[in-house]
């Protein structure tokens, strides 16, 4: 499943080091927590396989194409206030020293104080100002450029300019701002490719730059533009593909642009391929998974030990399961959702984070294990109540997984007593966490209409119903005492 603006892209976005919008920021402090006594004991010792606990992360902006809600480090206060109050005090300097006209080279001086304190305030979650300390930065950045006006230098420097004040728009919840600013430093990446046609780093930000674009037309249900700026993002990556060394064991393959140049064409192709899957062309899609597995499993044989790779490819293998799903070929699709289990739990063994949790727990509901899926979305639904709206997307996804698993595509009236009372207790609690998302902020209604993972749901008068009062903006919580019976 991917998920869009809110977290754009579960499979393919949460937590991947492209460039693009990201996640707003929920606070995670000490205070808040969870509580790794309130776990079962099955899972008391922290990750579902490992027993790593996960609790040293915190909240914080995801990365493009690829996945959900991301996730940091804990953050210092106190390194953060430190850093706040230094910036503040260069900028400040800098000011008073423009003013007496003692300022030499003001707009790259400028263009630095801004920038660093705008990174600061960030830091401290000061959205708003660090938007409007970057803006100023961005005009002296425009001023330099506007002096050299053939300096590729200072053209990259606008291009990243306004990719931080999409990012920061987006984690304000202002799409549409954000959407202005990615589309500015798109057309600014183009120029760049078009005057270095053999920078291969020019090529692989136009490639970053375009796929944000298509997430955001996914995010307004644009479906349309969003494959016509994906496939432009993967076709930019083909191209570049051509300059790459002929060698495989050229040296150039561990280094830079090429290193991730595999990793990314893979995770380009499975966002076409998803968007088709969405757009109802599950048949265009299979080829655009196969692509994706072959670029993983190649570059997955010069870097064995690189678990980045392996989830990558645990990834593929889960959407290409979702085409063959989606194409009846029930047999087929199941030994790529094996795959991808036993991928997960060998990944899970090095990388410990909340969104790996999330990732395995829908492995194993494809996997066809859905008691055990279904006891860990209770488990996670409390060690990670405090993170974003996504998260819950997550966790309604396997239940939704889970109902359609017991239903076996029967009519409920077909089915026995028991399998009606258990396909009815995940759907409940697909429905609940979806109601949860809604109401904390998730807003890629597209994705939830269409989405492969959710298609059990999709359809029925209630889901349609909470969706359309969430889009009017009449979305309530339940009274308490039914909240409290849901917990």
């Amino acid at each position: 499943m991917q998920v869009v603006a809110s977290g754009v892209s579960r499979e393919h976005r949460m937590g991947d080091a492209e460039t693009g919008p990201k996640h707003p920021r929920e606070g995670v402090d000490e205070k808040t927590k969870p509580n790794v006594s309130e776990q079962t004991a099955e899972f008391a010792s922290g990750d579902l396989e490992t027993g790593s606990s996960g609790m040293e992360e915190t909240i914080a902006p995801s990365s493009p194409e690829t996945g959900h809600v991301g996730f940091a480090d804990t953050i210092d206060p106190a390194a953060t206030d430190k850093a706040l109050t230094y910036s503040q005090f260069a900028l400040d300097i800098a000011l008073k020293l423009r003013a007496q006209d003692r300022l030499p080279n003001e707009h790259i001086s400028l263009s630095s104080a801004y920038e660093t304190a705008a990174a600061a305030l960030k830091q401290a979650g000061d959205l708003r100002r660090s938007r409007d300390y970057t803006l100023k930065d961005l005009e002296h950045r425009q001023a330099l450029r506007d002096q050299n006006p053939e300096d590729i230098l200072f053209m990259q420097s606008i291009a990243k300019a306004y990719g931080e004040l999409g990012e920061l728009s987006m984690q304000l919840n202002e799409t549409e701002k954000a959407r202005t600013y990615f589309e500015s430093g798109m057309q600014i990446r183009r120029d760049w490719v078009n005057k270095q046609a053999d920078n291969p780093h020019a090529w692989d930000e136009f490639a970053g730059a375009l796929g944000t674009i298509s997430e955001l037309a996914l995010h307004y249900g644009e479906i349309d533009s969003a494959i016509k700026y994906a496939d432009e993002s993967l076709h930019t990556l083909v191209e570049l593909e051509q300059q790459a060394p002929k060698d495989e064991e050229d040296k150039r393959w561990s280094q830079g642009t090429w290193k991730n140049l595999r990793r990314n064409l893979a995770l380009k192709s499975m966002v076409s391929g998803y968007l088709r899957l969405v757009n109802g062309r599950a048949k265009e899609a299979q080829s655009y998974d196969q692509d994706a597995i072959q670029h993983l499993q190649k570059r997955a044989e010069l870097a064995k030990e690189d678990m980045g790779l392996q989830d990558h490819l645990r990834s593929a293998h889960y959407e290409f399961g979702n085409v063959l799903s989606k194409l009846n070929k029930p047999i087929e699709a199941m030994k790529h959702y094996q795959l991808a289990l036993k991928i997960r739990q060998e990944v899970a063994k090095d990388r410990k984070s909340p969104r790996k949790q999330l990732r395995f727990v829908l492995a194993l509901a494809r996997g066809g294990d859905i008691a055990r899926a279904s006891r860990a979305v209770g488990i996670l639904d409390k060690r990670y109540a405090k993170l974003g709206s996504d998260t819950r997307v997550y966790l309604a996804c396997c239940e939704s997984i889970c109902a359609q698993t017991v239903a076996k595509g029967t009519s409920p009236d077909k089915l026995s007593q028991k399998a009606q009372a258990q396909c009815k207790i995940h759907r409940d609690k697909a429905v609940s966490l979806l109601r949860r998302a809604l109401l904390a902020g998730f807003n890629s209604y597209y994705v939830l209409r269409h989405d492969p993972d959710l298609e059990h749901l999709q359809g029925s008068e209630d889901f349609e119903e909470l969706i359309q009062l969430a889009e009017q903006g009449k979305l309530k919580p339940p009274p308490k005492s039914e909240a409290a019976k849901k917990q």
